[in-house]
């Protein structure tokens, strides 16, 4: 698509984890300017939710990983 001058947007459904790979795969695509964004809370099981700043794009976390931490507690109460 980029070789074309296509935009591209992946279609990923999903919460936490699953937004925050489409969050990294999305900073990798120069031709990409959206982000399919399901809101199952945002927080759920995550420490903290995605970052949207004043103009409404996401922030690409700088922490290792893809740049989130589990919430512990949550996670045990749905473990089962």
């Amino acid at each position: 698509a980029e070789a074309h001058g296509i935009e591209c947007t992946p279609h990923i459904f999903g919460f936490g984890l699953i937004q925050y790979a489409n969050l990294q795969l999305i900073g990798t695509l120069p031709n990409c300017n959206w982000m399919e964004y399901s809101y199952i809370p945002p927080e759920f099981l995550m420490t903290d939710p995605i970052e949207i700043d004043n103009d409404g794009n996401a922030v690409i976390p700088d922490k290792s990983g893809l740049g989130f931490d589990f919430d512990e507690e949550a996670f045990n109460k749905y473990k089962k």
